[in-house]
């Protein structure tokens, strides 16, 4: 059976964090895990920065970590 071509189409994560979050941490391990099989782009967004952070900490607030496809 041939792998679709899908699955060599590359996949975006994106991680909405905040400093000092333990569920972050470990988060971020199980994505480099997965990384170490199968490589993505990734960015990290951390929700109290003043840069990114009214828009995704209102809408994040209480839920991180938040993993995006």
């Amino acid at each position: 059976m041939r792998p679709t071509t899908r699955l060599f189409q590359a996949c975006r994560i994106t991680l909405f964090t905040r400093e000092n979050c333990g569920l972050c941490s470990n988060a971020r391990s199980v994505l480099s895990d997965v990384w170490d099989t199968r490589p993505f782009q990734f960015k990290e967004v951390d929700i109290v920065n003043s840069e990114t952070g009214p828009q995704w900490r209102d809408l994040y607030d209480f839920d991180v970590p938040v993993v995006r496809n």
